[in-house]
């Protein structure tokens, strides 16, 4: 988690905070247990947020917030 987000630190330097949490919600034994990530960067005016990530494998489901952040921060750099 920390080297990916040092990724987004080299593409948008003025990053303020990061958090991410990683949830597995209980589920039907059947089902499986999807890991849900939920990303929070704060850049000067505004937060940016990832809630949305499933997948049953840890690795996936944070390489995909990571990524859907990575989107947001660079939409928002684009504003700027």
């Amino acid at each position: 988690m920390r080297e990916k987000a040092q990724k987004l630190e080299q593409l948008f330097a003025d990053i303020v905070s990061c958090r991410v949490v990683v949830e597995q919600p209980a589920k039907h034994q059947q089902q499986g247990k999807p890991f849900n990530i939920h990303i929070d960067l704060g850049v000067p005016g505004k937060e940016i947020v990832v809630d949305r990530q499933e997948n049953e494998d840890a690795y996936i489901a944070l390489r995909d917030a990571f990524d859907a952040a990575k989107r947001q921060l660079e939409d928002y750099a684009r504003q700027l």
